[in-house]
């Protein structure tokens, strides 16, 4: 569900699209997509969540599952504020999830005018790592029908300002077989999400403000001291100049 807030929020858009397989041919499914706001962390200013958050390491993590047919892929965004991303973790029935960043360039269309482009570039493919059911998960039908993995990924370099942020899911685990007398596994086409928690900060955007007439008067008077020091260092600068061609002379008075 979207925000109907007018401040500036992070969102992530869970869609499925086109994939492309190695032997050069695409294919794609059905255009579809559902928004969800991420949610400030409650401790820390720089963390976005989507799903529960787990306030302490021992708390159990949340048993809703975001689903989506796969091919599937989460996009990060903000509605209405630039912003800048330090990295991620999620939890997923992905085994690996590649990273794409948009940005925005800057190319000079003429020789006095500027343009605005933004260019996705990929940046990495993370690996996700098997999580260990426990026992108040595994009692849970959500979660106990497929294998999870936890991928974290950290931007090199820092935080990075960014437009978007695009994930797409790869290598789903596969699923146990509804089978209980079968112990192989089946494979699912439909890719789950449980959490994701994101690293990042809203860039504020803030217009100089002009001066006010206190500060107006204090300028005015500090450009008058220094205007009437150096008018009082030239007068002492001709004094002793001068003096100083007083002296020579008279010495050449003496001297004669």
């Amino acid at each position: 569900m979207t925000s109907s807030s007018s401040s500036p929020s992070l969102q992530c858009r869970l869609q499925c699209g086109d994939t492309n397989h190695d032997d050069g041919t695409s294919s794609s499914s059905s255009s579809s997509a559902v928004v969800y706001d991420f949610r400030p962390d409650a401790h820390k200013k720089s963390a976005f969540w989507l799903g529960q958050q787990q306030h302490k390491a021992d708390d159990p993590p949340s048993q809703q599952l975001y689903s989506m047919a796969h091919p599937a892929q989460a996009v990060l965004f903000s509605d209405s504020a630039p912003w800048a991303v330090g990295g991620f973790q999620l939890v997923s029935n992905a085994r690996s999830v590649k990273v794409y960043l948009t940005t925005t360039t800057t190319s000079s269309a003429t020789t006095s005018t500027t343009q605005k482009m933004t260019k996705e570039d990929y940046l990495t493919t993370v690996k996700g790592l098997p999580v260990v059911a426990t026992s108040s998960s595994s009692s849970r039908n959500d979660t106990a029908s497929i294998q999870l993995f936890k991928a974290m990924c950290v931007i090199p370099g820092g935080v990075r300002p960014v437009v978007q942020v695009r994930l797409e899911f790869e290598q789903l685990g596969l699923a146990p077989s509804s089978n209980k007398n079968n112990n192989e596994e089946t494979p699912t086409t439909l890719m789950k999400l449980q959490w994701i928690k994101l690293t990042a900060r809203m860039v504020t955007q803030t217009k100089p403000q002009p001066p006010q007439p206190q500060q107006q008067q204090q300028q005015q008077q500090t450009k008058t001291f220094q205007s009437e020091k150096g008018q009082r260092w030239q007068s002492q600068s001709e004094a002793a100049k001068q003096q100083c061609s007083r002296k020579r002379e008279s010495k050449q008075d003496s001297t004669k």
